[in-house]
């Protein structure tokens, strides 16, 4: 062939290739569309939208897209795009950040930063979608319950290897608590409200509802994959009509004896209670401050006259209620403690602490041999004061610090990035967190804190129940929002605490909503939002080891 002939040929050759990835792209385009809107629909089945049946079958999309792609990179796009929409849906809360929660210089521009966290959020929370894409499109799959051999290839059973990858992403390593990622939309908690299913979390925990949660929906691909004969195109399809009967049997039994567990649970007396009930009154102060803007002393004015309307017995201060250094100033606290054992009471008090080792003199200045000491570290933490906690020697420091919002990671400071991120981190240089579970010892009662975010860890629950608490008491600084759907999230996620402990969930913040959980998961009381009250409740304990408290870390 001449050289004329080869290059006509060449160029007819490059305008099919060009054509066929326009078409490639367009089809792309239709299939990102297509699945963002499924991701947003999944994202009604969160709290506070409590579509909670959506999630049953949500997630049939994504998983017939992750199939169907081509090649791994191929899923792991189209699997980003439903993961982004989901979170933009599931986090839309995050676009009514308070102006307070930003540094002065950043506060006429809250509508941007607010975005642009609302963003970053769900393009993090969309890479771990992504990620699990990935690797079920790499993996060679089967439908059912049992490996089975193709063409001398071993294919993995789909209905436990889905649902077993996406809890070790989800749950376990794409969100530890180790990272940046907030593992705060997870399936688990849009079955909140359903209360027969939920008291399963006892024995399997959050994370075993989201495995039944994402095992149904493999099932119903598979099921329709091979009902309608697409197997190969759709998704993993039944080698046999046995296995897809052996399936159908299997998935039925277990949501059945959940369910038949759970209506047990629920409707029988078998709790045994340790000790005697104590009343229990969480103040709820709904002030505002900035971040360098806290006035102590408006604080306790406000709480101690919550507290002084409330009855003898235990009382809740929120996060940061008290400002002040416990260990640095300890005559500020053992004021606060002598005012509560005069009313009967005890008080569990939201305030920071810091290293014994930076103390400060009687004339607030730093000892000479300061440089010897090591570096100034603050943490945000909770002590107990009053008639049976006077001289309380522990105090609890938050073991979970809000990425961003608490602490910068090192390596993310000594990035180009980091002058804008420490900026960014209240009290500018951030806190220190926490290593080891506190018990309180309160009115014969062992109390276990944890402080704002920490109730998104079943880890640190099971931690603090397993060193003997009796319950769980989170305070919390809900001031930075602007929103009802927050709060629906947050007792969600409490619901979920209470049942995997068996433990009353005290749920105390500074401006809403409040709410007191017992410990088969009902909302026993909430407090309004955006309003001064002190919420109060008689509250059982208990010392009883769940399953999944025992086997959990």
């Amino acid at each position: 062939m001449s050289m004329s002939t080869r290059a006509p040929a060449k160029l007819l050759e490059t305008a099919d290739a060009v054509r066929r990835n326009a078409a490639y792209y367009r089809h792309e385009h239709q299939v990102y569309l297509a699945l963002s809107l499924a991701g947003a629909i999944f994202a009604l089945s969160s709290p506070g939208m409590d579509q909670w049946y959506i999630a049953w079958f949500g997630l049939i999309p994504l998983l017939a897209a992750t199939f169907t792609s081509s090649t791994v990179s191929q899923a792991f796009y189209r699997a980003v795009f439903f993961g982004y929409a989901y979170n933009l849906v599931y986090n839309n809360f995050m676009l009514n950040f308070d102006p307070l929660v930003w540094p002065e210089g950043l506060r006429p521009y809250t509508a941007i930063a607010n975005s642009a966290v609302w963003i970053l959020v769900a393009m993090q929370q969309g890479a771990l979608y992504g990620t699990f894409a990935s690797v079920l499109r790499y993996l060679p799959l089967t439908g059912g319950l049992i490996p089975t051999r193709r063409d001398g290839r071993l294919l993995l059973p789909a209905m436990p290897v889905v649902p077993l990858v996406y809890v070790l992403i989800f749950n376990k390593l794409g969100n530890h608590l180790s990272s940046v990622a907030v593992p705060w939309s997870l399936i688990e908690y849009s079955q909140y409200h359903c209360q027969e299913l939920i008291q399963i979390a006892s024995i399997i925990g959050g994370i075993g509802i989201s495995f039944l949660i994402v095992m149904t929906n493999t099932f119903l691909l598979s099921l329709f994959t091979s009902v309608y004969r697409l197997a190969d195109r759709l998704g993993p399809p039944f080698p046999s009509r046995a296995s897809l009967i052996a399936s159908l049997l299997v998935l039925e039994g277990i949501l059945v004896a959940s369910l038949v567990y759970g209506s047990c649970r629920l409707g029988t007396d078998w709790e045994r209670p340790a000790g005697k009930p104590v009343t229990v009154s969480v103040l709820q102060g709904n002030l505002l401050f900035g971040l360098n803007e806290i006035d102590p002393r408006k604080h306790f004015d406000r709480y101690q006259g919550l507290a002084a309307k409330s009855p003898p017995g235990i009382c809740v201060w929120p996060e940061w209620s008290m400002p002040v250094p416990v260990s640095t100033y300890p005559e500020v606290f053992e004021k606060l403690g002598k005012t509560a054992a005069a009313s009967d009471q005890d008080w569990l008090i939201g305030a920071v602490d810091e290293d014994k080792n930076d103390r400060r003199d009687k004339n607030d200045r730093r000892d000479k041999n300061e440089e010897d000491r090591g570096p100034h570290r603050i943490y945000n933490a909770a002590a107990v004061f009053g008639k049976t906690a006077r001289g309380q020697a522990e105090i609890y420091r938050k073991r979970y610090l809000v990425p961003f919002g608490e602490h910068t990671p090192a390596w993310i400071l000594n990035s180009p990035l980091g002058g804008l991120c420490g900026t960014l981190t209240p009290r500018r240089e951030g806190f220190t967190e926490g290593r080891d579970p506190v018990v309180f010892t309160v009115r014969g009662h062992k109390i276990a804190p944890l402080i704002c975010c920490e109730l998104i860890s079943p880890e640190l629950a099971a931690d603090s129940v397993r060193r003997g608490g009796e319950i769980l008491v989170d305070s919390s600084n809900t001031m930075w929002f602007q929103t009802r759907l927050l709060g629906d999230q947050s007792i969600a996620v409490a619901v979920i605490r209470a049942v995997e402990s068996h433990r009353y969930f005290v749920f105390g913040t500074s401006t809403g909503p409040s709410a007191f959980i017992d410990a088969r998961g009902r909302v026993l009381k909430r407090a309004p939002l955006r309003q001064a009250c002190a919420l109060t409740q008689e509250v059982r304990f208990f010392d009883d080891t769940t399953p999944f408290t025992r086997w959990f870390r």
